[in-house]
């Protein structure tokens, strides 16, 4: 089969990447699709057609294309876009499987400096909370409390520093877990312990949080 030149390739990436960061991501699928006839391997171009299908939440398509792409490409970054995909298609196997996978040791590390373990994580409680795993999300939120916990530093500007999400954050994105899985009082012996593990900034943010949120514990 007849491969593109890199010229040819550059210029097929750029005009994909032109399409989908301006929102067309239907014509990048088609063009993306196009391409792919001559370019089957073409990992990049592969890439932005399941991110263009995930933005369209055709997330059986996106989950096809990212499960080729990681497994061809061990990347980390494209494990995670495999966990988020699959997650979202309501295959949670196949999502936990690529969670596993972004930290395996033998993975290799993506360039996106946003995808730190915290992140990850909040990233993966988000999604499977979206798709009413409550339990599973949990999960995730006792590792990022955990992961809280052996910090020694908790303001914002330390966590914005480390791509760490901010406990107020994490907690708002959190409360549907919490009250799908916890009593009202289990909910306040759980945000108990949390002020326990972290500094006065980390306690700050979670008295903020139950004052807008469960004025009732305060």
């Amino acid at each position: 089969m007849k491969l593109f030149s890199q010229k040819t390739k550059q210029t097929n990436l750029e005009k994909l990447l032109d399409l989908f960061y301006h929102g067309k991501y239907k014509e990048t699928i088609e063009n993306a699709e196009l391409i792919l006839k001559n370019d089957s391997k073409n990992l990049d171009i592969k890439r932005i057609a399941g991110l263009a299908n995930y933005k369209i939440r055709r997330f059986e398509n996106a989950v096809t294309l990212f499960k080729e792409i990681a497994e061809t490409s061990n990347i980390t970054d494209d494990w995670f876009n495999l966990c988020t995909s699959a997650t979202r298609n309501n295959l949670i196997e196949l999502s936990e499987f690529a969670f596993n996978k972004f930290f395996d040791e033998t993975s290799i590390k993506g360039e996106n400096s946003m995808l730190s373990y915290p992140n990850v994580l909040y990233q993966y409680m988000i999604a499977l909370k979206d798709m009413k795993h409550y339990n599973k999300a949990l999960e995730k939120l006792i590792a990022l409390k955990k992961y809280y916990g052996g910090l020694q530093k908790h303001n914002d500007d330390f966590l914005g520093n480390h791509a760490i999400p901010f406990i107020f954050t994490t907690l708002v994105s959190s409360k549907e877990i919490l009250d799908n899985v916890y009593t009202l009082e289990q909910i306040n012996n759980w945000l108990a312990d949390f002020a326990k593990q972290v500094d006065e900034y980390g306690k700050e943010s979670i008295i903020e949080f139950k004052q807008k949120h469960y004025p009732q514990l305060v």
